[in-house]
């Protein structure tokens, strides 16, 4: 098993013009980034450090997640979750 598959989660990816990109480039918005780590540095597939960000999708508002700067330009799809899935009510809430 590579390093990448423990730690991190691939989603699917879709293609826009000549270049693929990734799928969670769609549904994952946000406000703020933060170079915060708690241990080592996360970094994505192409060796470049990940920031910390915060989706306010539907799905998943206010989950934080680890994800490449880069992912709209290059298509690297690095993703890996930060916390855990949230309850329903605190999902609810956040909508």
């Amino acid at each position: 098993m590579d390093s990448h598959s423990s730690n991190s989660q691939s989603r699917g990816s879709v293609k826009h013009g000549s270049k693929k990109k990734s799928s969670y480039a769609n549904v994952v918005t946000s406000s703020r980034k933060e170079y915060a780590y708690d241990g080592p540095v996360v970094k994505c597939h192409r060796n470049k450090l990940a920031p910390r960000d915060t989706s306010w999708s539907d799905l998943n508002p206010g989950r934080r997640f680890y994800g490449c700067l880069d992912f709209r330009d290059s298509g690297c799809d690095f993703f890996k979750r930060y916390d855990g899935k949230m309850c329903d009510r605190a999902t609810e809430l956040l909508r």
